[in-house]
């Protein structure tokens, strides 16, 4: 289990800061702490609240399509952070998770993210097991409340997950889709996880 200390030094924001340094370089987010009067990223540790107007300004800065792009690896980049920084408290280094098969293993760890992405959102996280797919979904989702849909979290979200079943896969692709959204008006923020990679 992640520490309660852990997982304040460690949260969603800090994740969120270290994928987009990594994904446009740390002069281009220097630039975006400017025009957003000094929040001083790259030194700072983020609070939620300081994410959204940073996703936002990527969209103006690069256009939504260009945003969108950049938050999904920001989201794959960030993964990687965890698992070096947490991966062992989270579980995901012990014995009894990574010999596990194939499903079971990328059901496991799912839950795992499910329960740590719960704790620092302050959200609930559920995980459905269906016959084809897994379902993600957040609710309460505090990256897609009182944001429209162009401006969400959500493809940092699906970056995130894309690199988990990547690297417990042993690289292969899973297809994810959000299939509902809080920023087009849903209860939840849903992601459908092909249970089948991508031949």
């Amino acid at each position: 289990m992640v520490t309660q200390n852990a997982t304040v030094m460690f949260g969603i924001p800090h994740y969120f800061r270290l994928g987009l340094e990594e994904t446009i370089g740390p002069d281009e987010l220097e630039k975006i702490n400017v025009q957003l009067a000094g929040l001083k990223l790259p030194q700072n540790e983020l609070t939620m609240a300081q994410v959204k107007p940073i996703r936002q300004k990527l969209d103006e800065i690069y256009g939504t399509i260009g945003a969108r792009g950049i938050t999904m690896c920001s989201g794959r980049a960030a993964f990687k952070h965890l698992l070096s920084q947490q991966g062992k408290q989270l579980g995901f280094e012990s014995e009894t998770f990574r010999f596990l098969p194939g499903r079971f293993k990328l059901k496991k760890g799912l839950s795992l993210l499910a329960s740590w992405m719960g704790k620092n959102y302050q959200e609930k996280v559920f995980l459905e097991s269906k016959e084809k797919h897994w379902l993600f979904s957040v609710a309460d989702c505090y990256e897609c409340t009182n944001i429209n849909s162009t401006g969400s979290m959500c493809d940092f979200t699906t970056g995130f997950l894309q690199e988990f079943l990547t690297w417990a896969s042993g690289g292969k692709f899973y297809r994810i889709q959000e299939t509902t959204c809080r920023g087009k008006g849903d209860e939840f923020c849903s992601f459908m996880i092909d249970k089948d990679p991508v031949e």
